[in-house]
């Protein structure tokens, strides 16, 4: 499980081209500040599953994460500068091309339509789903693009109930690390939600697993200091912490997935001298 929530920190912590800087220790502070985890053996765990790979350039230690450019869909992306042809294969970077990617977002105001919660709910699914932080497996990143007949399935009739479970486990996992909200069932406009944002993962991020779609907007929770409760709020309230619910909303959803809450660190208010 640590290797796991490693991989998903390290998602976070890419370059656009799928490339991170072999530093156990930085990566430790910055995804387990506040847990005795020794980082080091949890980077060869992941070696040796062929999640990442280690590589020298220019003298210094880089990871690449395998597949991570699949997934990808950035307007202004950045560079490590330290890209190889083997390092382009393994973590499926396209080259260039003056056609547009498909289900690309476009860089002006152009909103693409989706379809909104409760549309095409199938039936015959269970109403109430229990979730336990022991039903728990890995969100792989390898799927195979090309829908099959179950994924086709899952997008007339919902999301079946056993990524359902994966679904609620792995935020379950998350919010434990961070302090965020846990869950314990998704039923009714919970269910309908998470129905909901699986078609939009398939049409328009090309996720078709909806268990590794959620992964990586859990990653991308993860990877915001204010959706984690870690930026002070201006007026001496709590500070704001997402919530499931919250992530799960079409609207919160969209802006989570465009990266509009990443990297907002707020400076607490300067102190005024009372005279």
């Amino acid at each position: 499980m640590p290797a796991r929530l490693l991989l998903i920190g390290i998602w976070t912590e890419c370059f656009d081209d799928g490339i991170f800087e072999w530093k156990p220790l930085t990566l430790k502070m910055r995804i387990f500040p506040a847990d005795s985890v020794d980082v080091a053996p949890l980077l060869d765990e992941l070696v040796s599953v062929n999640a990442v790979m280690r590589f020298c350039a220019d003298g210094k230690l880089y990871g690449a994460v395998r597949n991570f450019c699949r997934f990808q869909r950035p307007k202004k992306p950045n560079s490590s500068g330290v890209n190889s042809d083997e390092i382009r294969t393994y973590v499926c970077s396209e080259p260039q091309s003056s056609e547009p990617v498909r289900n690309q977002f476009g860089t002006s105001s152009e909103i693409v339509q989706q379809m909104e919660d409760g549309e095409g709910v199938g039936e015959g699914i269970g109403d109430n789903i229990t979730i336990s932080n022991e039903i728990v497996s890995s969100a792989s990143c390898d799927a195979d693009p090309a829908p099959d007949p179950k994924i086709t399935r899952c997008k007339r009739e919902g999301v079946p109930s056993n990524a359902i479970l994966e679904i609620g486990s792995n935020w379950n996992i998350l919010a434990s690390s961070v302090g965020l909200p846990q869950i314990d069932t998704i039923d009714g406009d919970r269910k309908r939600s998470v129905d909901a944002r699986s078609r939009e993962l398939a049409a328009n991020y090309e996720f078709h697993d909806p268990v590794a779609g959620f992964a990586f907007l859990f990653a991308k929770v993860r990877g915001s200091p204010f959706l984690c409760g870690q930026v002070p709020s201006r007026d001496g309230r709590p500070a704001f912490r997402a919530t499931f619910d919250w992530c799960v909303s079409p609207k919160n959803f969209r802006k989570i997935m465009e990266g509009n809450y990443e990297n907002q660190i707020r400076q607490p208010p300067a102190l005024r001298a009372v005279v």
